[in-house]
């Protein structure tokens, strides 16, 4: 019996969620300037999750369709 390949939208939907929502933090980061990154260890913290969770996300996706595809 052959499976059917099933990619799940709502799955790439939400993991496409997850990827804005960390890029929008990303962004904001970015926005404060240099300076102010480089001087905060925190923000620095901050955006190496963000980068971290966003990779992750897109890891998820390609996973998620190379499974699905038996690729």
């Amino acid at each position: 019996m052959t499976k059917i390949m099933v990619i799940r939208p709502d799955v790439i939907r939400a993991r496409l969620k997850k990827l804005r929502e960390m890029l929008v933090e990303l962004k904001k980061i970015r926005s404060r300037g240099s300076e102010a990154y480089y001087d905060d260890p925190i923000l620095q913290l901050a955006a190496e999750r963000a980068l971290q969770i966003a990779l992750q996300r897109v890891l998820d996706i390609g996973n998620h369709i190379i499974v699905e595809a038996k690729i």
